[in-house]
Formats: structure tokens, sequence, C-alpha cells
């Protein structure tokens, strides 16, 4: 008569998460299903659920079913959230496997500053606005504050929008020198990294008076 087919007992993750850093795809995670000595067994129909052992905003598909050889390969998955965590694998009736754990660092961020003028005239209000992105692999949206400012001296801060966006307005900049080095800080959040922006020179004009229809550069 045939042997009857070897029964299944527990999963075995042949390929399990690696470090990483925030929203980055994880490398490639491999269930299978094995036998009470760990031997390979070859069974589709079998639906596996992967999950982290606490929130990390894990994304992808969780859920997949094994096909004849009795495997699957979860292929893009994200950790939204850095820590450390660890992954396990789970199937009615199977025992369940979980990985060694793994850390998810912040992503890296990249930011840039731009200026609504060109030349600014004393006293005339300017908008400064930074766009902060993130560096790939990484991905997602930062969040937190960017800090403007003049050389050494902080302007002002302001809070990034959904878009990465944050703006400052002013019109306190001194016309004592032709121009300013004007930079941004983003402070980073719990999932990304700070970052600051490349100088932005600044060209500075002194406001032009009018007395008596003469004309007078203000000493400003």
């Amino acid at each position: 008569p045939a042997c009857a087919a070897t029964a299944a007992y527990e999963l075995i993750l042949k390929t399990a998460p690696t470090n990483s850093v925030a929203g980055a795809v994880l490398n490639g995670v491999t269930v299978q299903l094995a036998d009470k000595g760990g031997t390979n067994v070859a069974q589709g129909g079998t639906a596996i659920t992967i999950a982290l052992n606490k929130n990390g905003a894990l994304t992808g598909i969780t859920n997949l079913t094994t096909g004849t050889n009795g495997n699957v390969n979860f292929t893009n998955l994200q950790v939204g959230l850095a820590g450390t965590y660890t992954l396990t694998a789970g199937a009615s009736g199977l025992k369940s496997a979980t990985s060694a754990v793994f850390t998810i660092a912040r992503g890296g961020t990249t930011i840039t500053l731009a200026s609504s003028t060109n030349i600014l005239v004393y006293g005339q209000n300017i908008t400064l606005t930074a766009h902060v992105a993130v560096a790939a692999p990484a991905s997602g949206t930062p969040s937190g504050t960017v800090t403007f400012k003049d050389g050494g001296t902080t302007l002002g801060m302001g809070t990034l929008n959904s878009s990465g966006l944050a703006t400052f307005n002013t019109n306190k900049i001194s016309a004592a020198t032709a121009s300013h080095t004007l930079t941004a800080v983003y402070g980073g959040d719990t999932n990304y990294l700070t970052s600051t922006s490349s100088n932005l020179v600044q060209a500075v004009a002194k406001l032009a008076l009018t007395v008596s229809g003469v004309q007078a550069s203000n000493k400003i």
C-alpha cells in the first residue's frame, strides 16, 4: 500500500526579517510547513498569517496560502515605526515560528530651503519654505518641526504639514549686510533622522527713502 503523507506539525521560517529602516521593504520572509523532525512538508492549501510582536505599522500582504511545495513567500512587507521587533508566523493547528529580534532604525531625510524673493528689501515680509523628504530606502511621512536660521541666529520655527512642508514669515532680516546665509534644520522625529539644508544666500537691499523729492539711502 502507498505510504501516508507526512503530516505537517509546525512552521519554520526559512528566511526571516533583518535589520532595516522605517518604511523600507523588508527582505523576503519565507515560511515552510514541516513535520515534527523539521523536514519540509509539501502540502498546499494551508493559510499562514504573520504578525509583529507589537504595533509597528506593518503593511503589505500578511496572509497567504501555501502552494503544493508547502511554503509561502511574503515579499512586500514594510514596518513603518522605528523599534525592535520579532515576527511570528502562525497557522491553525500548527506550531508557530518566531524570528530573532530585528531592528527598524530611523530613516534618513533630506531638506531643501527656498525663499519667496531673490532680493529682499529691508522691512519687506519674506516667506521661507522648507521641504523635508524621506531618503530611500526609507519611506513614509516625516513630522515635527523645522528651525530656520540666519547664520548662527534662530529666526523662528515651522511645523511640517502632511506634504513635508514647513514655512516661516518674517520682516526682521537686517540690511546691515548685503547678504545673509540662511539654513533650515529638521529636528527629526521618532521615525526619521534630523537633517540640515544647504546654505541659501539671501540678498538684502536697504530701503530707499524719499525726502522732499530727493532719495537718500537708509542707514539701518
